[in-house]
């Protein structure tokens, strides 16, 4: 038996803690309607996990060092590495209501009904493959004397990462068992340190003032003001947080930002990858494989994109990033026949992530015509991106160096998913590497799933890409805030 005592450095308050109107800042994000989804089930986009990120509390969390802390749980007590008790401190819903623990797992039950992008609860939770409605009970989610209980299969390595992320919110109960959930939704009541308000029509973040994890000079309410056709929208002193999407970073760069905006890196950058469709030409091993060493050892781009092109799947620095990759490794001439014109389909936000001139130095590398399809609407991609019409479709995910799964994420993400994962070969090898509690073994499964990428060559890495956020240095102080993998808000602290 181990006990691990999660430090929850949030401290002991007063039920409400006071807040004031003026403490207001703009952040520059994109805005939501009051009418969009907005569903830790459904979650594909970034911005809509930073609106659930400060809506929704968790078991656990990051302290401002990037280790694991307590949030809802105050500390756990660990069995065989498969039971997790969960006490529980005491926290609210917005609307007064303390969290229990059958809110919990309530909340649970609803991400193995659902199912959720990051993880697969329903293949690693004691019974979930028997769970089929919230009436049903089973062994792996349990409340004992005020405490939860979750009882694993088997061990999984990455269990603090999973219960971290929004995947396993915690539901207040008029929301957990709604078919979908909605941005006005969370208007209604939320478990987090802000709840959805409105200013006119303007969808904001206001603070859940019985929140335990908030603080005197936690910003009281979240505006997000961007409109990127502004003419002042690269003037970010308008502006106290943010991020900058890779195509506006290049122009901030060239500008130049005021003394009191301060630029920092976000860990979490992206990787630009070829998906190709394994059911058309690309069936064929040799074909996928002479496209890769082409793109490889021929494409070329201008420096001044700031972007760096990659051989591989994992960052600098990230487990699995293999050091002595070079050009040599993708020499082979394959006699292969390639399609008489490479056709791509994406999103038309990918325009921004792209070289200026992609198509054109794709073809040039490859010595065929390439033609790119920009879907405007992103619904009809998802639904045309499973008639396979197309022979590769081009994207960016967000990296982490945290786990390898997530660094994988481009799998979990995959709209279908056996798109980007035909074969099922990495699937069961993380799999494998997840269950895996040997160090030893863990080297053995990276290097097996490094060698069935490369054999593979279903997914062809192109660029690593910058990406900046950036803050006000004379209103906030981020000291609290784990920068490189969140926007918590609440962990802002206003300048007096």
């Amino acid at each position: 038996m181990v006990v691990l005592l999660l430090t929850n450095q949030l401290g002991e308050r007063g039920l409400v803690v006071t807040v004031h109107d003026s403490k207001k800042i703009n952040v520059r994000l994109d805005s939501r309607s009051i009418d969009d989804f907005l569903d830790p089930t459904k979650l594909k986009w970034t911005l809509e996990y930073i609106y659930l990120d400060n809506l929704t509390t968790r078991l656990v969390g990051y302290d401002k060092a990037g280790k694991y802390v307590g949030r809802l749980a105050s500390n756990i007590e660990v069995i065989d590495k498969k039971t997790f008790i969960f006490e529980l401190s005491e926290q609210f819903f917005s609307d007064g209501n303390r969290i229990n623990c059958v809110d919990v797992k309530e909340s649970f039950k609803r991400a193995i009904l659902k199912g959720v992008p990051h993880a697969k609860p329903k293949e690693f939770i004691k019974g979930a493959d028997k769970l089929t409605s919230f009436e049903d009970e089973i062994e792996g989610l349990r409340c004992e004397e005020g405490k939860f209980v979750l009882s694993l299969v088997k061990p999984v390595k990455e269990i603090y990462y999973f219960l971290q992320l929004t995947d396993f919110a915690i539901y207040p109960p008029e929301l957990v068992k709604k078919d979908i959930l909605y941005v006005k939704d969370w208007e209604v009541n939320s478990s987090g340190a802000y709840k959805i308000g409105l200013d006119g029509e303007n969808v904001t973040l206001k603070l859940n003032s019985f929140s335990k994890e908030i603080t005197p000079f936690s910003p009281s309410q979240i505006n997000f003001n961007y409109k990127k056709d502004s003419k002042d929208s690269l003037d970010l002193s308008k502006f106290d947080f943010g991020k900058l999407k890779y195509a506006e970073y290049k122009n901030i760069i060239n500008v130049g930002v005021d003394e009191n905006v301060f630029l920092y890196g976000n860990q979490t950058a992206g990787i630009l990858f070829l998906s190709l469709n394994s059911m058309g030409v690309f069936r064929e091993h040799s074909v996928r494989k002479k496209i890769r060493n082409l793109i490889h050892t021929n494409l070329r781009f201008s420096d001044n994109e700031l972007l760096t092109k990659t051989y591989q799947y994992f960052l600098p620095g990230a487990r699995g990033y293999i050091k002595d990759l070079s050009l040599d490794d993708f020499s082979e001439k394959i006699d292969a026949k390639l399609p008489e014109v490479f056709k791509i389909y994406t999103v038309r936000g990918m325009k921004s992530y792209l070289p200026n001139n992609f198509k054109e130095i794709l073809g040039e590398a490859l010595g065929i015509p390439v033609e790119i399809e920009f879907e405007e609407n992103y619904k009809n991609f998802s639904v045309n991106s499973h008639k396979k019409n197309y022979d590769a479709i081009v994207m960016s995910a967000s990296m982490s160096y945290k786990v390898l799964a997530e660094a994988l994420n481009m799998i979990y993400n995959a709209e279908p998913r056996e798109a980007f994962d035909p074969t099922k070969n990495i699937n069961k090898l993380l799999e494998e590497y997840s269950y895996s509690m040997s160090e030893d073994k863990d080297e053995e499964i990276i290097r097996k799933i490094l060698e069935q990428m490369t054999e593979d060559a279903e997914i062809i890495p192109l660029f690593y890409q910058p990406s900046a956020d950036f803050y006000n240095t004379d209103k906030l102080d981020v000291s609290d805030l784990y920068l490189t993998e969140s926007m918590q808000f609440w962990k802002l602290k206003l300048k007096e």
